[in-house]
């Protein structure tokens, strides 16, 4: 199974809602000698000049859902629709005991749907909490 990293929002709402765990990259926005907002993906004990403003962890998409399963009870729920020949596509929900289920979207590439969930499970943190 292939492991994605979250993209820059994901990363950007996890730190706000206390995602601290170890990473092995960071989103990182340079200013000098770069345009403003442009992410790049580094190494988190990278020993280079770092001269950066925002910097986020970039973990993989099933750390941080572990994450929110063990901090915060929601769980992200993937269905997958098949023909005997072929996958359809994915249905995703989240599930927990705080919330009644919540539908996310149906998706054609799995890490997309993912990424999606758990933008969606760390937006919901606020409205439970």
């Amino acid at each position: 199974m292939e492991e994605k990293l979250v993209g820059v929002q994901v990363a950007k709402l996890a730190k706000e809602k206390g995602f601290d765990e170890p990473c092995k990259k960071l989103w990182a926005n340079y200013y000098e000698g770069e345009p403003p907002n442009k992410w790049k993906l580094i190494a988190e004990d990278s020993d280079s000049m770092r001269i950066s403003f925002m910097e986020w962890k970039a973990p993989r998409q099933s750390s941080l859902a572990l994450w929110l399963e063990r901090k915060h009870s929601i769980y992200i729920d993937v269905k997958t629709n098949t023909t005997p020949n072929e996958i359809l596509d994915f249905e995703i929900r989240l599930k927990s005991w705080k919330f009644p289920p919540i539908y996310v979207d149906v998706f054609l590439d799995k890490y997309e749907g993912i990424e999606e969930a758990l933008q969606r499970s760390l937006k919901e943190i606020q409205l439970c909490t």
